[in-house]
C-alpha cells in the first residue's frame, strides 16, 4: 500500500517521490515471477541446457529474483529449470484436481490490462500529480494468494510440492554437483529382506532447497504481515511434507528363474498425481485460523489445534462467480455458478 508524502524541502521532496515509486512499484507476485522467468527460459536454449550459463544466470534469470533469493540462485543456478518446472507441474495439478470446481485453478498467467495510477500529494500550490506506473506486476494467481483463502493455500502448497519433487528428481540424475543420490538410506538398519542399491531420490535435499526459495518471499514479510506469512510458509511445509510422506521403496529381484532370492531396493518419488490427490484431501479438511499472541491458533475453539499437515487458512474464500481482479478472481463466464457453493464442492452441471 503506498501513501502520500509531505515535505516542504523540494529537493528531499523529489529524492523520497523517486524512492517510494520505485518500492510502490518494484514488488512482483511470486507466479508473476515465476511465469517471466519461464518465458525467459523458453526464449532462451541455455536455458534448457542444465548446466550453468553465467551471462544467462546475471543478467536475465537471477535478476527476477527476490534479493534474499538471488544468492541461492546465482549458487544453484543448473537447478532453476527444476524450479520452473516444478511450478509448472504444480500449476498443472491444481488445473486437474479443481477442474469440475468453480474456482478452477485459472488466472496464473493473466493480468489486469488496465494500467494503475499512482496519486503522489505535493506541497507546490497543493496540486496532485499523477504519476503512471508500468503495467501490474501481479496475476490473478497473486492476487489471489495475497488474500490467505483456502485457495491460496493450496496453490502454496502444490507449488511448493513441485519444486521439491522436481528439484529432487534433478539431483538424482546429476544435474548439480552439489546434489545427488540421497545416501543416508544406506545409514538405516539393515533389512534381512532387501538390499539398498541404485540411487534412492534425495528428497531431503529438494525439500530443503524448496524451502529456502519459497520461504524467502515470506521472511521477507514477516514483519509487515506477519500471519500471513506464518500462514503462508506453513502451506509451503505443507506441500513438502506431502512429498516426503508419499516417498515410496522400489524393489528389483535377483535370482535364478526370477526366484527373487535377493532384492535390490531404491528410494522413489511417488507420481505426482498422488501427491495432487494428497493435498486435494488435505484441502477438504483445511483449518480457518487467528494470529493471537504472536501465534497462529484455529479460530474456532471447538477445533483442535492444527497438525503440521493441516492446510490454514485467514480469510474466507472470495465470489468466484463473478470476475474481480483485485480479489484474484476471473469469474466463470459460460458457466453456470452458484455463489453459495464452497469451493469445496463441485460447481452444478451445465
Amino acid at each position: 500500500i503506498c501513501f502520500p508524502i509531505r515535505t516542504s524541502g523540494l529537493l528531499l521532496l523529489i529524492l523520497i517521490m523517486s524512492f517510494h515509486l520505485k518500492f510502490c512499484i518494484s514488488g512482483r507476485g511470486l507466479v508473476y515471477t515465476m511465469i517471466k522467468i519461464h518465458k525467459i527460459g523458453v526464449r532462451h536454449q541455455g536455458f534448457q541446457n542444465p548446466f550453468t550459463n553465467d551471462f544467462l544466470s546475471t543478467s536475465k534469470i537471477c535478476r527476477n529474483v527476490l534479493k534474499n533469493q538471488k544468492l541461492l540462485c546465482e549458487e544453484h543456478f543448473p537447478l532453476m529449470p527444476s524450479v520452473i518446472s516444478g511450478f509448472m507441474l504444480g500449476i498443472n495439478e491444481c488445473q486437474f484436481q479443481f477442474l469440475n470446481h468453480v474456482w478452477n485453478c485459472q488466472g496464473h498467467n493473466k493480468t489486469d490490462s488496465q494500467e494503475i495510477l499512482l496519486l503522489q500529494r505535493t506541497n507546490i500550490n497543493n496540486k496532485v500529480i499523477q504519476k503512471k506506473s508500468r503495467k501490474p506486476k501481479n496475476t490473478y494467481m497473486d492476487q489471489l494468494i495475497s488474500k490467505s483463502t483456502p485457495e491460496s493455500a493450496f496453490i502454496l502448497s502444490i507449488i511448493s510440492a513441485g519444486v521439491s519433487y522436481q528439484v529432487t528428481k534433478a539431483c538424482s540424475q546429476g544435474v548439480h554437483s552439489n546434489c545427488g543420490c540421497d545416501r543416508t538410506v544406506y545409514d538405516a538398519p539393515k533389512d534381512s529382506k532387501f538390499t539398498w542399491s541404485g540411487c534412492s531420490h534425495n528428497i531431503h535435499f529438494g525439500a530443503a532447497f524448496s524451502r529456502r526459495f519459497l520461504d524467502a518471499r515470506e521472511k521477507k514479510r514477516l514483519k509487515g504481515q506477519t500471519a500471513a506469512a506464518l500462514t503462508n510458509m506453513h502451506n509451503n511445509h505443507v506441500g513438502r511434507e506431502s512429498v516426503i510422506n508419499k516417498m515410496r521403496i522400489k524393489c528389483k529381484c535377483h535370482g535364478v528363474s526370477g526366484s527373487c532370492e535377493m532384492k535390490t531396493c531404491s528410494r522413489n518419488l511417488p507420481s505426482f498425481r498422488v501427491v495432487g490427490d494428497q493435498l486435494k484431501e488435505s484441502f477438504q479438511k483445511i483449518i480457518q485460523v487467528d494470529f493471537v499472541d504472536n501465534k497462529l491458533t484455529p479460530k474456532y475453539p471447538s477445533k483442535e489445534m492444527f497438525a503440521e499437515v493441516d492446510m490454514l487458512y485467514l480469510n474466507d474464500s472470495p465470489d468466484h462467480c463473478n470476475h474481480d481482479f483485485q480479489r484474484g478472481t476471473l469469474g466463470t463466464d459460460g458457466r453456470i455458478c452458484n455463489a453459495t457453493y464452497k469451493n469445496t464442492n463441485q460447481e452444478p452441471e451445465n
